[in-house]
């Protein structure tokens, strides 16, 4: 019984507008502000060290191929032919848990997602390729071998360095304690084996959330949320030095009301990003109460973590930083969440928002996505991913819902308009990726020709894809 348990506790914890419009931000209904916090003068986070990021130039010109899905073999208009979705593996992937991406500086594209084989026992898979042209040979799938009553894999995040090193990042669970491990691996040159498994953290109980950044040196940081108690939890974090040996950092401070998601759904979560000049940056989902979170931001420094900045709390009425990542471009973050208001008449809805800030200045909330079919507010169907190029134009792969069983999945891009600004752009890249009770999952880079690179799990058929464009 207690595995049919942790089998329905790990489906349960899946997750996860079509416009092109000028990024103006909208006001933020409901009580929504811009926000930081304002009761202690620590420095939140200061510029210095930031790179000011090279010309690149103007952008390639761009447009959208709103009746044309990349899942269509032939689009009706033959410029729309270059994006392209193909097929990972052809095994269905079961109680799949998450997807990750990754592009090494040599083109090739590491995907890793998890098949839970049993309700005991799990297996990891990553696949890798190089997809210079449309013809590109089908991607290699290396499986760790299955180990009985261990999930291995059950979740994972990916990085890449030069010149072809795909950094591997997994959290392993017993299926007899329910304690895991985080370990980190590294594929080099596209040649198996991986190398030895690291144990970058043990004694993880509870269905843990990870994240991972990997800095161009090969510096690489790793953070999971660890429970303490069936009550409380923490974020603890560790980095790694090139050809060194994994060392803990400190803990993020908060506590609060602990980070378990008893009280808001994907407490916890957390997206590391380590920029040019070599800063550590993190955005993490932190309860507040009942139905109340917010996303908080931090950056690392020497031997602590900066005073917290809390980067939007619309009248703490609802669930803000659900499914959070971070980017950077200069001196400036970039913050993608969702927020879903508490207390709601049918049909309950969420928002997809965007936040930008530069230093200790208040974050400005753009509302990227209204209207997002939001039921079940302790299992929320949506998710999203986000990347920028090197023009500091932001990309989005969003799961959409539109109703409690269905959503499509959506690329968005920013495009330039004379006189200063960007609009949206949007295509549809596959129609239908939602299934009666499976999720789908979806990761997003792009490489150094703004090109992106889209891994999607569907839950319509179970099946993992990847999907790009060849006009880049």
């Amino acid at each position: 019984m207690r595995r049919l348990v942790f089998a329905a506790a790990v489906l349960s914890a899946c997750t996860g507008l079509k416009s092109a419009v000028e990024t103006t931000p909208p006001p933020v209904p409901d009580g929504g502000a811009t926000s930081d916090d304002d009761d202690d003068d620590d420095t939140i986070d200061g510029d210095a060290g930031d790179v000011t990021p090279p010309d690149a130039g103007e952008p390639p010109a761009d447009f959208e191929c709103d009746k044309d899905e990349w899942t269509k073999p032939t689009k009706t208009r033959s410029e729309c032919n270059p994006r392209e979705v193909r097929l990972v593996e052809e095994t269905s992937t079961i109680l799949t848990t998450g997807i990750a991406i990754a592009v090494t500086p040599a083109g090739r594209v590491g995907i890793s997602y998890n098949t839970e084989e049993s309700q005991e026992q799990g297996r990891f898979h990553l696949a890798h390729f190089t997809p210079k042209t449309s013809g590109f040979t089908k991607p290699e799938v290396i499986e760790r071998p299955a180990l009985p009553y261990f999930h291995d894999g059950m979740r994972s995040r990916l990085a890449a360095t030069a010149p072809d090193t795909l950094h591997v990042l997994t959290y392993d669970v017993d299926d007899v304690d329910l304690v895991g491990k985080l370990r980190s691996t590294t594929l080099v040159d596209g040649k198996k084996p991986l190398t030895e498994p690291e144990v970058v953290g043990d004694s993880i109980s509870g269905d843990s959330r990870i994240s991972f950044a990997v800095a161009p040196d090969g510096t690489a940081y790793a953070m999971a949320r660890v429970a303490i108690d069936a009550t409380k939890a923490k974020l603890t974090a560790a980095k790694r030095e090139p050809g060194g040996a994994w060392t803990p950092l400190a803990d993020v401070p908060e506590m609060g009301l602990g980070l378990l998601p008893r009280e808001a759904p994907g407490i916890g979560a957390s997206a590391l990003h380590v920029d040019p000049a070599g800063k550590l940056h993190l955005l993490f989902h932190y309860n507040d109460g009942i139905q109340v979170s917010t996303p908080r931001y931090h950056t690392y420094a020497a031997t602590k973590w900066t005073f917290r900045k809390t980067v939007d709390n619309p009248a703490t009425d609802g669930v803000t930083g659900y499914d959070p990542h971070l980017a950077t471009f200069g001196n400036r973050r970039y913050a993608l969440y969702f927020y879903r208001k508490a207390i709601q008449d049918p049909p309950q809805k969420a928002d997809l928002r965007l936040a930008t800030w530069t230093g200790e200045d208040r974050a400005q909330i753009e509302i990227v996505d209204q209207g997002i079919a939001a039921p079940e507010q302790d299992h929320p169907r949506y998710a999203a991913a986000m990347a920028i190029d090197k023009y500091g134009l932001v990309h989005l792969a969003i799961v959409r819902p539109t109703a409690a069983n269905r959503a499509y999945l959506e690329y968005r891009r920013q495009q330039r308009i004379p006189g200063g600004g960007t609009k949206w752009l949007s295509d549809v890249v596959a129609p239908e990726v939602l299934g009666e009770s499976a999720d789908a999952h979806v990761a997003l880079t792009v490489d150094d020709d703004a090109r992106p690179h889209i891994a999607y799990r569907s839950g319509a058929d179970s099946r993992v894809y990847y999907a790009t464009r060849f006009d880049r």
